[in-house]
């Protein structure tokens, strides 16, 4: 059977029995939709189609078959209101176990043509994937050369490189390192059209599988500095949180924290965001829940530069009775 990843061979087989599905529903703006699918390792078949209070269809047909190293998948796009049909063919071949070939062709009823042919070498540490695609009505036509290499058990290399007819060319360049059961650092620079030039890093680090830390930070040209950042960490009877995130030249910091005492349980929590205007605004809570009282401190800054201060709690007195304030 084809082994391209992407394609549509799911890598059923005649051994495993067959899928199939159905479901209608109905939309909050009346449109009836019926979705189905079968495949039992060789035949294929699925539709999706709406049908709206007018009374018009629109959606997709499609039918497949597969075999050891062939794929081959016809469909049928329709629009009723619009009066759009499109008829697509997409075929795999297996040529042996290191060398796959892939197309599609497109057509609809306006006479614009569209299409992709590809293909994909691998070996024991990677792959090389080449793929060419063409879009007539909407004057596309790229080129994209993809890989990837095992440098050694831990680390992995990618490369990737695509080419535009009338747009910038995109490209990048990566690794990713294992350094622990569900650990790893992550390195890649390149240039793209939403992002121009950049640089990224992340990090990531688990502890029996909790995520412990997750670390992510980008540079480009077209949008500056870009951070992901949370840490989580726990003790006997403590635990503690912290996020940091910048956007837009937004940047919000969250930190929380709990104790859990024998008479009581403090926690505090940090909230603040600073905006491109270079204004901050956010709030400190303490607070206490104990066997004796309860007590909170709330501290919050907007970003007028209005300070504001809040204090409350409650006390047991006996008897069912309670005192707040």
């Amino acid at each position: 059977m084809p082994r391209i990843p992407g394609g549509r061979n799911n890598g059923n087989n005649n051994e495993n029995p067959p899928v199939s599905e159905r479901e209608r529903t109905r939309s909050r703006t009346g449109d009836d939709r019926d979705r189905a699918s079968y495949d039992n390792g060789r035949v294929r078949y699925d539709w999706d189609v709406y049908t709206d209070p007018r009374g018009d269809h629109r959606g997709r047909v499609g039918i497949g078959h597969r075999d050891e190293r062939n794929d081959i998948y016809g469909s049928v796009e329709f629009n009723e209101r619009t009066e759009r049909l499109k008829g697509n063919v997409e075929i795999e071949r297996e040529i042996n176990d290191n060398l796959g070939v892939r197309g599609a062709y497109g057509r609809d009823n306006a006479g614009y043509d569209s299409g992709r042919l590809g293909g994909r070498a691998s070996g024991d540490d990677g792959w090389v994937d080449l793929q060419l695609d063409f879009n007539e009505k909407t004057n596309r036509l790229d080129g994209r050369l993809k890989s990837r290499y095992k440098v050694s058990d831990n680390t992995t290399a990618r490369a990737e490189y695509t080419a535009r007819h009338k747009k910038e060319d995109s490209w990048k360049i990566g690794a990713r390192t294992r350094t622990g059961v569900g650990d790893y650092v992550d390195g890649e620079a390149g240039r793209s059209l939403t992002l121009g030039d950049y640089g990224a890093g992340r990090w990531v680090r688990k502890d029996d599988g909790e995520l412990i830390d997750d670390h992510w930070v980008r540079y480009s040209r077209k949008k500056g500095l870009e951070i992901k950042s949370k840490a989580h960490r726990e003790g006997e009877n403590w635990e503690a949180d912290h996020s940091l995130t910048r956007s837009n030249d937004v940047t919000k910091h969250r930190a929380s924290a709990r104790h859990v005492g024998e008479h009581a349980t403090h926690t505090v929590r940090t909230n603040f965001e600073h905006d491109a205007r270079d204004r901050t605004s956010g709030d400190i809570t303490l607070g206490r829940q104990g066997d004796d009282y309860d007590a909170s401190l709330r501290l919050r800054k907007d970003k007028s530069g209005l300070k504001k201060a809040r204090v409350s709690g409650s006390k047991d007195v006996g008897g069912g009775t309670s005192l707040d304030g």
